[in-house]
């Protein structure tokens, strides 16, 4: 149903004095009012100009109307059928490796009347958007795997965006074999995700001292010790600075 500028006006009116510069307080100070009167609180700021050009003037799809909240002019597109839904406009994060949370950006279509942005895991766990100063929110996910992004409106709809991670690399380096053969401890490492940083591994006694590795070869993974007979413990660091530490009993 087209509602009549009176009754627009009249809506507008009754909530002027609360209305702050605070745009989001200003938008659900709105949406209250209009939704009171009875009107479609499917509403928009923006300039007036902008306002008037994007619903074609008055008359057309909706009505624009140049109202002042706390004394600032601004422009109020007023559809007269709530058929506005949130959308997703882009989702951005660095597709290189990192051992850290990724960062991911989303950019919604709409910055005000937007309640909540958030991801849900394959598991259903919810990791919610933080809104930044630019109109954009700001995601930080600690795990690879695929999430829904959802951007939800003060309207009760929905835009929803599918996303795969899979940069995401948290562990060091995998043990795959290992033998004990003439005092020679041989081991073999693999990672693959970032690669091993074979000349990073060392070994380390109880009394603390250090070994150093007798021979590395970073094509196979494979670092051989002279072994303590006393045992030790492994270090040994992927490219990304992901270390994985396995002790070396005297049992063979």
């Amino acid at each position: 149903m087209k509602m009549k500028d009176k009754d627009i006006t009249a809506a507008l009116n009754s909530s002027a004095k609360s209305v702050s510069m605070n745009n989001d307080a200003a938008f659900a100070v709105l949406v209250g009012a209009l939704g009171a009167a009875g009107m479609s609180t499917n509403v928009e700021f923006a300039s007036a100009a902008t306002a008037a050009s994007a619903t074609g003037g008055a008359g057309s799809t909706g009505t624009v109307l140049g109202v002042g909240i706390a004394g600032v002019a601004t422009g109020i597109a007023v559809y007269s059928i709530g058929t506005w839904v949130p959308t997703i406009s882009s989702v951005n994060y660095n597709t290189a490796l990192t051992a850290e949370d990724l960062p991911i950006t989303v950019e919604v279509g709409f910055n005000f009347g937007i309640s909540q942005v958030y991801a849900v895991d394959e598991s259903g766990i919810k990791t919610i958007a933080e809104k930044q100063n630019d109109g954009s929110y700001l995601l930080s996910i600690s795990e690879n795997g695929s999430y829904v992004i959802t951007a939800d409106a003060t309207n009760g709809k929905s835009a929803v965006k599918s996303i795969s991670i899979n940069t995401i690399d948290k562990k060091g380096p995998d043990l795959v074999h290992y033998t004990l053969s003439d005092g020679i401890l041989k081991l073999t490492y693999s990672d693959a995700k970032s690669g091993v940083d074979i000349l990073s591994a060392y070994a380390q006694s109880a009394d603390g001292t250090v070994y150093k590795p007798i021979f590395t070869d970073s094509g196979t993974g494979e670092v051989n010790f002279e072994y303590n007979l006393n045992g030790f413990s492994v270090y040994i660091k992927d490219t990304l600075g992901n270390q994985s530490v396995y002790v070396v009993s005297t049992q063979q």
